[in-house]
């Protein structure tokens, strides 16, 4: 009975209703219709309701329940206080299956039978079960059906009331021609004391928080009805199209009607996995499972300015690989395939790098004249992070190796002033001018103390090369997103510009003391959002630089090596590119100038760059180098493609099937698989078909060469796992061969893990038609040039 008792859950029941009834209730009701014909009224908003419909009101929401003959029915009432705690008090659900006859209900109708079913067979007995099923559905919902409002949560109770009332009375009424004034006299206050009532609980002004939900109302109604996008805009209280579209792309980025397209595309995807996933609870589902057909129709005329940062910056670790012939030789090699502009390295300013020789104890600028003599002559720009090897030389150039504190002594100083000195005699202006710094924050230095480095190294780099960049402050994503808004706010009131804001990003966050990772899939997307926004809010405008991006950083598993990595790149590549005005994939090569082997042995007997240390080309590097095919005009985006184009007839079409890693398998990093299981961290996605229909080309033929990048080609991993599978020797052994190769198999490796290539020619009177099935982590890249 007690268990009963804890149950969050007013009243639960299965109900036959011949005639019409009114309910409200201190809950959060639930109705659910089984069959039959059912019209629910509610304040100003009626609708028809039919089998397998199901809608979800706020409490103390009157509401009537008007049947058509008979209608059978799931109604829920859930407490307020579990909806509360855990969603927010203040916040707004919207759950209409008929209002938003586009959105796919599906999961949260398995949830809310799979809770009924077990209360209405036994409460007690089920009440843990009914426990989880109830979290779930909150889960569900904050995801996609609540608009969020940041409250603070030190707020006096006595003005809990009346933040329940601003926003219940907004709910009521923000399609109308509302103003602070209309607002304040409907609650008998002055505009006044609402404004600042506004700004100190609520964390923002009246018109940003109604714009927000009226943009999260119509964001709604542009993704899951087919209403006219003017009809929306009027709806939901906004006094034109302009002003509406305005406001949407703030937001969110691009106009209503793509934004649209591109959800639609992402349903179709959503609605399938659910189906699949539910088919067969608890199977692990197999790659003969029925094929997923997706068609993409692309007018190729339109399109708009691509932004390409993705491959401008490039990390190289420590400056010491710069001095090593083979890994300038494989750098020079990169650069060619996938032109990248900027080398961004640490360690410049180090005591060994830069030694003092007697008999005069002068700075000895040898090394440094070797790297950027290279850099010069195969024209790329330094990218110098200043503060990861500071007057001392541990080697160890891990950005998750946390310092306690960065020793800028005097020494430190005269140091980067004699290197700056030095640069600005020895080299041309054009090219220094061009020169970018970076100083990152260590996770425990006081942002005093960073800040008032930061100026005396500022007032360095201004003074020796007054046209070069300096900015920072290396945030790491992982940590909270507050973070970094103190970090932006802490410069602006102590008068400080950089020239730009860093940030670093993975799928990892922060549980605890420990890192795990993440299992939402598009955390990365949010991570920077949220950065950016973060950064923006202090300096409108300011230049955002992802100076370090990878996917997950777990000891002793090759994530890096697998073809996940390469579906990954390009999903983040092709997410990001649009939010930062540049970007730079951690690592170039595993090759490192390490002083101590016992810390590079510490870091990952894997790795994580584009090569490996054996120099070997990974998935990583070709998916960069299929990227790099892409065009300047961009010419559609959905969510597992890209369309581009190029002058002369050229076309790129960018495919690409993403499995995340498992929840079940991801969410410790303590998870130690075998190398031959690396695939079983990654949630089963069906295999899709792709479906290409180019129209409004120009007549006549057409040279096309697909790229395939899958397990079978161009996956190190791969080889080894076949190799393994088909051995009779011990995992050890098989792991000795890995470790140290023989030259005739590293010989091997880089002639038989390449991407397949394989061209047609078709004739065309305007139309091409291109198919292809990828399975999980694949990457296929069509090159569509017109013959002349």
């Amino acid at each position: 009975m007690d268990s009963l008792q804890s149950l969050p859950i007013t009243f639960l029941e299965q109900t036959v209703l011949y005639e019409a009834v009114s309910f409200t209730h201190d809950s959060y009701d639930i109705i659910y219709l089984l069959s039959g014909r059912l019209t629910i009224a509610r304040e100003d908003v009626s609708a028809l309701y039919t089998s397998s419909d199901l809608c979800m009101t706020g409490r103390l929401i009157p509401y009537t329940l008007s049947p058509e003959g008979a209608a059978t029915f799931l109604h829920i009432g859930i407490r307020p206080q579990f909806v509360e705690q855990n969603l927010g008090a203040f916040g707004t659900i919207i759950c209409d299956s008929v209002l938003e006859p586009n959105n796919n209900y599906l999961s949260l109708k398995q949830l809310v039978t799979g809770i009924a079913a077990r209360y209405l067979e036994n409460p007690a007995y089920h009440a843990l079960a009914i426990h989880g099923l109830l979290f779930q559905l909150l889960d569900q919902l904050k995801k996609d059906n609540y608009f969020s409002l940041a409250v603070d949560p030190s707020i006096p109770e006595k003005y809990s009331e009346r933040i329940r009332t601003i926003t219940s009375y907004l709910d009521q009424h923000y399609q109308e021609a509302i103003t602070l004034t209309s607002l304040a006299d409907a609650l008998f206050l002055t505009p006044q004391y609402l404004s600042k009532f506004f700004k100190k609980y609520l964390h923002k002004n009246f018109k940003d928080y109604l714009l927000e939900k009226r943009l999260f109302h119509a964001c709604r109604d542009v993704s899951y009805t087919d209403n006219s996008i003017t009809e929306i805009a009027v709806r939901h209280g906004f006094s034109d199209m302009n002003a509406f579209n305005r406001a949407f792309r703030s937001l969110y980025e691009m106009t209503p009607s793509k934004y649209r397209d591109q959800k639609h595309a992402s349903l179709l995807l959503e609605e399938y996995d659910t189906i699949q996933k539910n088919e067969a609870p608890g199977e692990i589902a197999t790659e003969q499972a029925a094929l997923y057909s997706q068609t993409n129709t692309i007018d190729v005329s339109g399109g708009e300015a691509f932004p390409r940062h993705f491959s401008t910056l490039m990390n190289v670790g420590s400056v010491k690989n710069l001095l090593l012939d083979d890994f300038c030789g494989l750098l020079t090699d990169a650069k060619r395939r996938l032109d990248f502009k900027y080398l961004r390295f640490q360690g410049m300013l180090s005591s060994s790098f830069i030694p003092r020789v007697l008999p005069d104890y002068e700075y000895y600028f040898l090394d440094v004249d070797r790297v950027l003599d290279f850099l010069y002559q195969q024209d790329l720009i330094p990218f110098l992070e200043l503060t990861r090897l500071p007057c001392h030389d541990d080697g160890f150039t891990s950005s998750t190796i946390q310092v306690a504190s960065i020793p800028k002594s005097s020494r430190y100083f005269e140091l980067l002033e004699a290197f700056l000195s030095h640069c600005r005699y020895a080299y041309p202006d054009a090219w220094t001018g061009e020169w970018i710094f970076e100083v990152w924050k260590a996770p425990r230095e006081s942002m005093a103390s960073y800040l008032e480095d930061f100026k005396r190294i500022k007032a360095l780099v201004k003074k020796y090369l007054p046209d070069a960049s300096l900015g920072g402050p290396g945030f790491d994503a992982c940590s909270p997103e507050s973070d970094l808004d103190g970090a932006a706010a802490s410069f602006k009131e102590a008068g400080i510009q950089p020239d730009f804001f860093s940030v670093s990003l993975s799928l990892m966050i922060k549980a605890g003391a420990a890192d795990q990772i993440s299992t939402d899939r598009d955390i990365i997307k949010k991570k920077a959002r949220a950065a950016r926004a973060s950064i923006r809010r202090h300096f409108p405008g300011a230049s955002f630089y992802i100076t370090e991006w990878n996917s997950v950083f777990v000891p002793d598993t090759p994530i890096q090596y697998s073809c996940f990595q390469a579906a990954f790149i390009c999903k983040t590549v092709l997410e990001l590119s649009p939010l930062c005005d540049m970007m730079g994939y951690w690592l170039f090569c595993d090759t490192n100038a390490w002083n101590d082997p016992a810390k590079a042995e510490a870091l990952y007997f894997w790795g994580c760059g584009l090569f490996n240390k054996d120099l070997t080309a990974m998935p990583s590097f070709y998916a960069f180098e299929l990227l790099r095919f892409l065009g300047d005009r961009l010419i559609a985006m959905g969510p597992n493609y890209c369309v581009a184009g190029s002058a002369g007839g050229h076309y790129q079409i960018l495919a690409y099937h993403y499995a995340h890693v498992s929840s079940f398998e991801g969410l410790s990093t303590g998870t130690q698989l075998p190398f031959y299981d690396t695939y079983k961290l990654f949630e089963h996605v069906p295999p899709v078909l792709q479906h290409f229909v180019l129209n409004n080309l120009e007549p006549g033929k057409y040279r096309i060469t697909r790229h395939l990048l899958d397990r079978a080609h161009g996956s190190i991993l791969d080889l080894w796992i076949g190799g393994y599978a088909n051995s009779n020797i011990d995992e050890f052994e098989y792991m000795m061969d890995i470790k140290l190769p023989p030259v005739s198999q590293l010989n091997y490796l880089q002639k038989a893990c390449l991407p397949e290539v394989r061209t047609i020619y078709q004739n065309t009177d305007g139309s091409l038609f291109l198919d292809s099935s990828l399975l999980a982590h694949n990457v296929c890249l069509w090159d569509i040039v017109r013959q002349v």
